[in-house]
Parts: C-alpha cells; sequence; structure tokens
C-alpha cells in the first residue's frame, strides 16, 4: 500500500517515515541482538550511533552541543559514519504489533 505524500503548511511529510523532510529522529534500536542509539533521517535512513554516544541519554544530556553535531550528520551524507545495511533496525521496547504500524 502507497502512503501518499502529507503536506503541512509549506512542509513536507516523508511517508516512509512520518518525519518532516529535513529532520530527524533519535532513538534506541535493535539491530540482531544489540540496542543502539540510532538517528533516523526522514528518508528512512538509519545510522548507528554507538561509535558516538554509549545511549541516547547521552544525546540528550547535552542537547544543545549534541545537536548541532546531529544535524551536521543529517546535512552531510558523506561522512564515515555507519550506516545501518543488511538489517532493518526496529526501535526497541515496541511490541510487535507497534511495530507494523
Amino acid at each position: 500500500m502507497q502512503k501518499e505524500i502529507v503536506t503541512t503548511g509549506n512542509r513536507i511529510v516523508n511517508p516512509a517515515t512520518g518525519l518532516f523532510e529535513n529532520t530527524f529522529g533519535i532513538g534506541t534500536y535493535v539491530l540482531g541482538d544489540t540496542k543502539v542509539p540510532g538517528l533516523v533521517r526522514a528518508d528512512g535512513q538509519a545510522i548507528n550511533l554507538s561509535d558516538l554516544y554509549r545511549d541516547t541519554h547521552e544525546i540528550f544530556e547535552d542537547w544543545d552541543r549534541n545537536f548541532d553535531a546531529l544535524v551536521d550528520l543529517v546535512d552531510n551524507r558523506s561522512r564515515g559514519f555507519r550506516v545501518c545495511a543488511g538489517e532493518t533496525p526496529q526501535a526497541a521496547g515496541l511490541s510487535d504489533a507497534q511495530k507494523s504500524l
């Protein structure tokens, strides 16, 4: 089922993630058997942040400083950060019913 593109004012919501274009989400994701802090771009590309942060608490503890670094990461796709490839990260702590939404 194809989701339709939604706009709010002049902002476009990416149907793959529900995020506004040029934004990102932060969360704890499961890759294999490991929980990792991650960033999801509006297009659904997930980036494993475990090389930079031990968990999402560390990200939010110094949000002002970390926000700028995360915006830079979203804007600069050529940096050497690990993109989660081969597996689709699942949000940690969600029930199977929530994951299928």
